[in-house]
């Protein structure tokens, strides 16, 4: 290649590097030594006019090099501060609730707000043992924060760069499960609020509508049992993955979404085979056989024992083998959760 277009891609190269934002803040470098002076009309040698272009080509390295940890370090400083944040909004929720344990959702309303590119994640959430720490998407420096408040990095970036992926996903499913809790509590206020006008009545969802609540975006509140006194809400959000249920006493229990379907449909199932039954069989004990007989099908992982068969007395227990809670539906179609 001839020397002057050798030269005026250099320069060009050069005036792109200078003409950044990021090196406008005024990086200090050395200053370019030159190896070797040519004059007009004298021959030069290749192998000096190399060496003038090795010069320039460190010179450039280094500032590359210069450049990419000055944007490392801003969004390193973006990874502190996010840090400092959630800490001073940590202490201000223990001002008020020096037993409890901080989450994602408490320091957002507390008014910790993440900035794009930071993942973040708590380790310990209560006073005794905070721990917190957050990277940015752009670097992969890792920076921890503990109870006293002292920040260091942690370079083992590469072990917990799955975990935060996961993390990101996980706030957002608690996100959406908050939302089902929230309405089936809503749509158990309704329920009863209905109830105290038509005590006898089964309640359709229109009614819950009518007695106030307000159905959320994404959210399904399904009525397994309608009465006062067997009543079985249930509510998911399309997005999650906990299924919320809430008894006649308003008690509520959460429970992977499909575990716990299979287990209210099958006791649902269960106690309908078994009433049948009892109509030719008033006086006799119920089988499990006898409710397959009479319509009840199994379902994928549902264990279905019966406790008492007695028509006076009945007690079917379901379990899933996905969980450990107990669902169980009593003589007069109750169910409720352990």
């Amino acid at each position: 290649m001839p020397t002057g277009k050798r030269s005026t891609i250099l320069i060009s190269v050069i005036s792109v590097l200078f003409s950044t934002t990021v090196l406008s803040t005024a990086i200090a470098s050395d200053t370019i030594q030159k190896p070797h002076t040519f004059s007009p009309g004298t021959p030069a040698k290749a192998s000096e006019v190399n060496e003038n272009f090795d010069a320039l080509y460190e010179t450039i390295n280094v500032l590359s090099t210069e450049v990419r940890e000055l944007k490392a370090s801003t969004f390193n400083c973006i990874t502190v501060n996010t840090l400092k944040e959630a800490y001073l909004f940590a202490q201000q929720y223990f001002v008020d609730y020096p037993a409890g344990t901080i989450t994602y959702d408490v320091l957002t309303n507390e008014g910790l707000i993440l900035a794009d590119g930071v993942y973040f994640k708590i380790e310990n959430g209560t006073t005794a043992e905070l721990s917190m720490s957050a990277h940015h998407v752009n670097t992969g420096k890792t920076y921890s924060i503990n109870k006293y408040g002292a920040i260091a990095p942690d370079d083992d970036f590469s072990s917990l760069a799955a975990s935060y992926v996961a993390l990101l996903a996980g706030q957002w499913e608690r996100k959406y499960n908050s939302m089902a809790n929230a309405d089936i509590k809503n749509a158990y206020t309704a329920a009863q609020a209905h109830f105290t006008v038509d005590p006898n009545a089964s309640i359709t969802n229109l009614n819950l509508q009518e007695a106030g609540y307000r159905p959320t975006e994404n959210v399904t509140v399904t009525i397994k049992a309608a009465n006062q006194d067997n009543l079985v809400l249930t509510s998911s959000h399309t997005q999650g993955n906990k299924l919320y249920i809430v008894d006649r006493a308003g008690r509520i229990t959460s429970e992977n979404t499909v575990v716990s379907d299979k287990n209210i449909d099958d006791l649902l199932s269960a106690y309908t085979a078994s009433q049948a039954f009892f109509i030719v069989h008033p006086d006799a004990p119920v089988t499990y056989q006898d409710l397959v007989e009479n319509g009840y099908q199994a379902s994928d992982g549902v264990i279905l024992t019966i406790t008492d068969g007695l028509k006076s007395s009945l007690l079917i227990e379901a379990t899933h083998n996905q969980s450990n809670n107990i669902y169980k539906i009593d003589h007069a179609g109750v169910i409720s959760v352990n």
